[in-house]
């Protein structure tokens, strides 16, 4: 399914994953312009980059958020994480002149709308995402990370 008309703010699970909130109005006819907010656990390994010390469920997928991605040390290196293993998502923008990590189309699995109560208008299923915490093992160790559980309900707070 092509998507179309996506809007500033849409959070976007790609066929690999990966989080994307959309951003702008305006986009190449093939893509979407995004900002990565999350990626899948099982392929954060493809990434030189360090990762925040909580992680995030959805729908069964764990996932983890870098601790800083645009940063000038930091863009770079996901620039090249993106081109060594999912190339299809860079688009050189001719007025900037630069590649961009953007959002084909063509890899967009599902839509999530903040504005609306129903929330997910594509990709099935009705419902949006909230942010609960996922309670710690009652084991006498803390966990290396926190996890939350990004859960499938009406879109009441943005992914943090």
């Amino acid at each position: 399914m092509v998507y179309s008309n996506l809007r500033d703010g849409d959070a976007v699970v790609t066929t690999h994953g990966f989080v994307f909130y959309v951003f702008g109005y305006e986009h190449p006819s093939d893509r979407y312009h995004g900002f990565l907010k999350y990626v899948p656990e099982a392929l954060s390994d493809r990434f030189d980059l360090e990762w925040l010390d909580v992680t995030w469920e959805m729908r069964g997928t764990t996932l983890v958020r870098p601790r800083e991605l645009y940063s000038p040390e930091s863009y770079p290196r996901l620039l090249e994480a993106f081109r060594r293993n999912f190339p299809a998502y860079l688009h050189r923008s001719e007025q900037l002149g630069r590649l961009m990590i953007t959002l084909p189309r063509d890899h967009i699995a599902r839509v999530y709308r903040p504005s609306r109560s129903d929330s997910c208008s594509y990709g099935g299923g009705g419902h949006g995402m909230t942010l609960r915490r996922r309670p710690s093992p009652s084991s006498g160790s803390s966990p290396k990370r926190r996890t939350y559980l990004l859960a499938s309900s009406a879109f009441t707070a943005p992914l943090v």
